[in-house]
């Protein structure tokens, strides 16, 4: 579901919710069990300093969190997943802490005071954001200090979205694994690499169809025809996880083994400008790792910011030059050496 709107007032202003106002628990949880989201102005932690906070506007539409400079999800700067929490906490009262995995930072969500909300006017308060999330995640990451605003029939309601996510999900991968050409025994029989199924962002969210990939021994060969001209370089760098282009083209998220991942895309570098995953996610165990791969196509000056030896996500990027034809480089080889001087 999708409770955000594209245009919105300044932040000086009344805000929005799908809250029904007045919004007493029962209301409440009647209103969450049809749309599952929330939205309003919140304020974060700054890299997990909860002393230097930050006012965003907060988007809650099923398991989806993003926060926003303003009320347009065009600016948006961070986002999480309720199934990825680890922990669920409320160490201070109106101040939640929420620790996602593979997040480098835990996140202190503050809530809104009884004066805020009033002031909002969209009975978004402090009790709507404890009982969405702490039943939205899984109940062994809620903390005491949170148990009492689960509410169990919400609870359920997100377990039956968890499993239609999960049933989806599965149905489009068997549909896709029946469209390969070849079976991942029929080519490993071949001596060739079984097949990556790519899964695109959208399907994380809706029944969005999954292009599954040619095989890298395939594309690899692809690669060659098409760039025999071409020779091409792959740059590894460190970052934060920030970066930058003049246009980006589709995105797609690989549920895969991360070297096995590096192969299809050093074998495709015509398809994939760059390829990005979680520095640390390689230790972890396969069937957990995940990448994500940058079409080249309606890609143009795209780069990783805050680069650092230190960062944890690790970016490979292909880049290309013509390949010199052999006058062109034997004029711009180095001269030879003189001939040594004969003894005296």
């Amino acid at each position: 579901p999708d409770c955000g709107r594209t245009a919105k007032p300044p932040p000086t202003q009344t805000s929005t919710s799908t809250l029904p106002r007045p919004s007493p628990a029962a209301a409440r949880a009647d209103r969450f069990m049809g749309e599952l989201c929330i939205e309003g102005w919140l304020h974060r932690s700054k890299k997990g300093d909860p002393t230097q906070r930050e006012r965003r506007y907060f988007f809650s539409s099923g398991f989806a969190v993003e926060y926003c400079k303003t009320p347009d999800r065009a600016s948006r700067t961070g986002k999480f997943d309720l199934r990825m929490v680890e922990e669920l906490d409320e160490p201070e009262p109106g101040m939640l802490f929420v620790r996602v995995k593979g997040k480098t930072h835990p996140l202190h969500v503050f809530l809104p005071s009884p004066m805020e909300a009033l002031q909002q006017g969209d009975g978004a308060d402090a009790k709507a954001w404890r009982m969405l999330w702490a039943s939205a995640v899984d109940e062994s990451v809620v903390s005491l200090a949170l148990e009492s605003a689960r509410d169990t029939n919400l609870a359920e309601h997100f377990t039956m979205l968890r499993e239609e996510k999960r049933q989806t999900r599965a149905l489009l991968l068997a549909k896709s694994a029946s469209a390969l050409p070849r079976d991942s025994k029929e080519a490993e029989e071949d001596g060739e690499e079984a097949s990556v199924l790519c899964i695109p962002l959208e399907v994380l969210d809706a029944n969005a169809d999954i292009v599954a990939p040619e095989t890298p021994s395939r594309s690899a060969a692809k690669t060659a025809a098409a760039g025999a001209d071409s020779e091409w370089s792959f740059a590894e760098v460190r970052y934060g996880g920030k970066y930058s282009f003049v246009t980006i083209g589709a995105k797609e998220l690989v549920q895969a083994g991360i070297a096995d991942g590096i192969k299809q895309f050093k074998a495709s570098p015509d398809k994939f400008e760059a390829m990005w995953f979680q520095a640390d996610m390689v230790d972890w165990p396969v069937e957990q790792q995940r990448y994500t791969l940058l079409l080249r196509e309606g890609t143009s000056g795209f780069e990783p910011d805050d680069s650092t030896p230190q960062g944890g996500f690790l970016c490979i990027l292909a880049t290309h030059r013509p390949k010199l034809s052999a006058d062109a480089a034997a004029a711009t080889a180095p001269p030879p050496a003189p001939p040594p001087k004969p003894a005296p």
